[in-house]
Order: structure tokens, then C-alpha cells, then sequence
């Protein structure tokens, strides 16, 4: 059983899964905010909603990349 050098807690998941969900997580908080922008009447804040919105595209392609990487290996 590995153990994280810092808090010494044991980790039952590989690397490739605790990226996943970094990944996963980084999407989510794009998306959320991008929803949050979108509904401002400011029009520079809602251009920005776009960016943010093409940011959480990524993430999710970056995402999908490694699960399908993780069922491979399976």
C-alpha cells in the first residue's frame, strides 16, 4: 500500500485516477463560474463566460483522455 509522503494517508488509487478527478474537478468550477458570468449584465463579464466556458471544454477533453488511458489498462 503506497502512503502520501506529507499526511502519511494510505492511497488506494492510482495516479491516473487522482488526476482524473483533478481534472473533473477543474471542469466543474469552469463550468460553475461560466454559468455565474453568463447571467451578469455586464457585457465584458459575459464575453468572459465564453473563455471560461471553452476553458471547461478542455478540461473535459483532457478528462476524457485519461479515463479512456484508465479503462485501457483495465
Amino acid at each position: 500500500m503506497k502512503q502520501c509522503p506529507y499526511c502519511k494517508k494510505d492511497l488506494n488509487v492510482s495516479p491516473a485516477e487522482l488526476l482524473l478527478k483533478y481534472l473533473r474537478t477543474h471542469q466543474q468550477q469552469c463550468e460553475q463560474r461560466a454559468a455565474t458570468y453568463k447571467e451578469s449584465d455586464n457585457e465584458r463579464i459575459k464575453h468572459r463566460s465564453l473563455a471560461i466556458a471553452k476553458s471547461a471544454q478542455k478540461w473535459q477533453a483532457w478528462a476524457d483522455f485519461v479515463e479512456r488511458s484508465i479503462k485501457k489498462e483495465q
